[in-house]
């Protein structure tokens, strides 16, 4: 205990130390395709959201996408100076990581360090958001890890785009490192391999095993015939990948080593042609120096000896700032999930009666309100979602919810039911527990097919977490329904659970 509560005091004391001293306020960019919040110089925050615009476009044109095509909800993305910012965001961080994606029913952001010159860790985070929002499909776990490699490396700027450039530290990684076997990398995730060198390694054969491919026309082929044999066929990766090839796989490896030794050819597209819209750029208010990182923090795990230090740290820094929106809705998410549930209730009626338009507060409160079901609590539940929905349509988060108190009905799903759940997803496709919930409705309604399709994103997700299996036996459901397999002998609802992909 003793060591818990000297660990939340400096945590407490670098929170407010970071706050304090920090001259910048935090700002918020908003362009047609994100919002990117910094506490840093605004000329920094200008380039990187022309980055990131530019970036996103340079992926509509080599994927097919319109320009014009509006997205349904903006990325969030959050800059950060060092590694200890990154920590109160994701307390228990390890050291040497630059950034990560959360995807979760809270909420799905990218953060990662302002690093002019080096931002390889957010573009790697944001091609994994950008192929789940616009080609979700049942890539196995070293494509989706290898093509988010092959681009993160993109050479952005206003002249052109550089892309298929090597990436010095896998280079590296392949040239003086031990290489896993071939099987390995098509079978299994990072997180099953047995050593943090095994693990880097599979990112750096990921990434080769894709510039392998995307180098040459006829191998394009061969991967789109791959994944095919994946999405359709439920094969076997290491002979759908023999068959695709017409290669044994110890071949394969053979020709992939030697392709390493050689000229890693990258290509070039203009971008001369293109000016990035500019963001519209505000200040936020002084609470967010001291409660914007902690109130990301509560969208991840937090351990329940942890729970007490934590809710009293965010007391602590929220204090100088009652009666601001940032801090109360902070404080609420803290006291929602981290054990004081009726202290949220009370903090949330008492904000609504002042602001009774504020969509997250009347979320939050239906929250509370399903967690304690009290006579009248679900019918009022239901009524504040959909109040909530009706101010803010954009938050996949409150589709959710209703979508959740549906899920014990009688009659569920109703079509109803299903157009809910599937606007949550369209809204927020990337988030794993959305996807599984969909699939569940969308099968219990009779459609096996397209139940598989939704769930076979998740099946080979290299951070699933605890909704890969989860998916895996929906996905032998949906088959079982069409009379392709055995059915399973449980049919519970999926789990809850979120992905969170690559701290790098």
């Amino acid at each position: 205990m003793l060591k818990l509560l000297r660990a939340a005091l400096i945590a407490v004391a670098v929170w407010a130390g970071l706050a304090g001293a920090a001259e910048a306020r935090w700002l918020r960019a908003e362009s047609p395709r994100f919002i990117v919040y910094s506490n840093g110089d605004e000329r920094v925050l200008r380039e990187y959201v022309a980055k990131l615009e530019t970036f996103d476009t340079f992926l509509r044109n080599m994927h097919g996408i319109p320009e014009d095509r509006p997205v349904e909800r903006k990325l969030p993305i959050y800059l950060v100076a060092d590694e200890d910012e990154l920590r109160l965001a994701a307390p228990g961080l390890p050291r040497g990581v630059g950034g990560f994606y959360r995807s979760g029913v809270q909420d799905a952001f990218a953060i990662g360090r302002r690093t002019r010159g080096d931002d390889a860790i957010l573009l790697h985070e944001y091609v994994h958001h950008f192929m789940l929002h616009h080609f979700p499909d049942a890539y196995p776990g070293w494509l989706v890890e290898g093509y988010a490699e092959y681009y993160m490396s993109a050479d952005v700027n206003p002249r052109a785009v550089r892309f298929g450039t090597p990436h010095q530290g896998r280079v590296d990684g392949l040239r003086f490192g031990n290489w896993i076997s071939f099987r390995d990398l098509l079978t299994k995730r990072p997180g099953e391999l047995a050593s943090a060198e095994d693990r880097s390694m599979f990112y750096s054969q990921a990434w080769l095993l894709t510039h392998y491919f995307l180098s040459d026309s006829r191998r394009k082929a061969q991967l789109a015939e791959y994944v095919r044999s994946l999405r359709n066929e439920g094969a076997d990766p290491v002979q759908a990948m023999e068959e695709a090839t017409g290669q044994p796989i110890d071949e394969l490896s053979r020709l992939v080593r030697q392709y390493s030794l050689g000229d890693l050819r990258y290509q070039q597209v203009s971008s001369a042609g293109y000016r990035p819209p500019e963001p519209q750029v505000t200040e936020l208010p002084a609470s967010a120096d001291a409660l914007l990182l902690a109130r990301l923090s509560l969208s991840g795990p937090v351990d329940d000896d942890q729970k007490a230090a934590r809710l009293a740290e965010i007391r602590s820094l929220a204090a100088p700032h009652a009666g601001d929106r940032v801090a109360e809705l902070t404080l609420a998410r803290a006291e929602l999930v981290l054990g004081a549930e009726d202290a949220a209730g009370e903090r949330l009626e008492a904000w609504i009666a002042a602001h009774p338009e504020d969509p997250e507060a009347l979320e939050m409160l239906a929250e509370r309100l399903i967690q304690r079901q009290e006579p009248g609590d679900i019918r009022r539940a239901s009524q504040l979602l959909g109040q909530a929905h009706q101010l803010d349509g954009s938050r996949y988060q409150t589709l959710y919810h209703l979508g959740r108190l549906r899920e014990r009905a009688s009659d569920y799903p109703t079509e109803n039911d299903l157009n809910i759940w599937l606007l949550a997803l369209q809204l927020a496709p990337q988030v794993g527990e959305v996807r599984l919930r969909t699939a569940e409705a969308v099968l219990r309604s009779g459609r096996a097919d397209l139940a598989e399709r939704m769930v076979g994103v998740l099946v080979n997700n290299p951070h699933g977490g605890g909704l890969v299996q989860a998916a895996r036996d929906l996905q032998r459901r949906a088959r079982a329904a069409q009379g392709r397999t055995e059915p399973d002998a449980a049919e519970d609802a999926p789990p809850e659970g979120e992905a969170e992909a690559d701290a790098a």
